[in-house]
């Protein structure tokens, strides 16, 4: 994983944390163990997909990945449940501190700032809703939190990483499309340093074409896979009930058909005008279904605030426009080889 996009990574994982969990940063070892494992689970797993003998639970058990993957899981679950605790323990303060306020409603705001500016007052954190819902249902144990969270967790960390690398790098590539976004942020925001609200978004239409341009170009997760709950026609074919279908996402978001001239970057292809006709389906970054990704609205949310935020304040560019593009390897989701090297300086107009 290359510096920039380990960067993006820590920095995505402390705010999906943070929104999540409740939990703000710190230095304790095993939230920095924490951070460091996701990219080792990825790793096995695309091992166990790539070697299907693996797949045969004893024999992975018995082998090197299997002893890794455990302790990387001992790790997780030992910052999951400290996470539960402490989340549990200020939820009953507060409940006895308030008998006749529900505890739920005086949580400090889900673990987030009170002057933090997006959409106050906030929602509280994931977590805190499942704590609430398990003092109502016993069921609701310790072990489906951590359950629940953890697929929260897990599925948002790296995804969310590499776009915002991959998002950087692309338009630091291409100089005149980064200028429309900061233009657009300028007529948005002024020379203020005020900060970002969920009314700005609507008016940012170009950024939010460059982030699907990206999406498209350099899909997190190029490959899913699904079940056939019943036989499919598909044209002369017919996938039986029960088997396992792999979607390459990556060669429907390069369709020249679809997208003319795929390898090239031209966000302006997601602006309304540009997308009639074209098939809900032909852009499915997230899946789509009754299976897609639970977290997209967050994830869209958080690319927002963030680059946003990183384009008013800096400009990003490349030694070598011209060079051609980074190609990235898959690991579950895509990582760039090589990193992904940025020129980063700060804007003139911010004091």
């Amino acid at each position: 994983m290359g510096m920039f996009q380990l960067i993006c990574f820590f920095c995505g994982g402390f705010s999906l944390k943070e929104t999540s969990m409740g939990q703000k940063s710190g230095n304790n070892e095993i939230k920095e163990k924490y951070l460091g494992i996701i990219e080792g689970f990825s790793a096995i797993v695309m091992e166990r997909f790539l070697k299907p003998w693996l797949r045969i639970k004893w024999i992975f058990n018995l082998s090197r990945l299997g002893q890794l993957s455990r302790s990387y899981a001992a790790v997780a679950d030992a910052f999951y449940y400290q996470v539960i605790k402490e989340r549990r323990e200020l939820f009953q303060q507060e409940k006895e501190k308030n008998a006749n306020q529900s505890a739920f409603e005086k949580l400090p705001n889900g673990g987030l700032d009170q002057d933090d500016p997006i959409d106050a007052p906030r929602r509280p954190a994931f977590l805190d809703t499942l704590l609430k819902t398990a003092e109502e249902n016993p069921e609701l144990t310790d072990q489906v939190i951590k359950d629940e969270v953890s697929l929260f967790m897990l599925a948002g960390h790296d995804t969310t990483a590499f776009t915002f690398a991959a998002f950087l790098y692309l338009i630091a590539k291409h100089p005149e499309h980064q200028q429309l976004v900061v233009d657009e942020l300028h007529q948005v925001f002024g020379d203020s340093n005020r900060p970002c609200t969920s009314n700005d978004f609507a008016q940012l239409k170009y950024l939010d074409c460059c982030i699907k341009e990206t999406l498209r170009m350099y899909t997190n997760t190029p490959l899913m896979l699904r079940s056939i709950p019943e036989d499919l026609q598909a044209g002369d074919f017919t996938l039986p009930k029960g088997v396992t279908v792999l979607l390459n996402v990556h060669a429907a978001h390069h369709n020249p058909d679809i997208y003319p001239d795929p390898e090239s970057f031209k966000p302006e292809r997601f602006l309304p005008e540009n997308s009639i006709g074209r098939h809900p389906y032909a852009f499915v970054p997230f899946s789509a279904g009754p299976r897609n990704c639970i977290g997209q609205k967050f994830a869209m949310y958080e690319l927002r605030v963030v680059l946003a935020n990183l384009l008013r304040w800096f400009r990003f560019s490349v030694s070598d426009p011209s060079a051609p593009l980074e190609t990235p390897t898959l690991l579950i989701v895509l990582k760039f080889k090589n990193g992904a090297r940025l020129i980063v300086s700060r804007r003139s107009n911010i004091s």
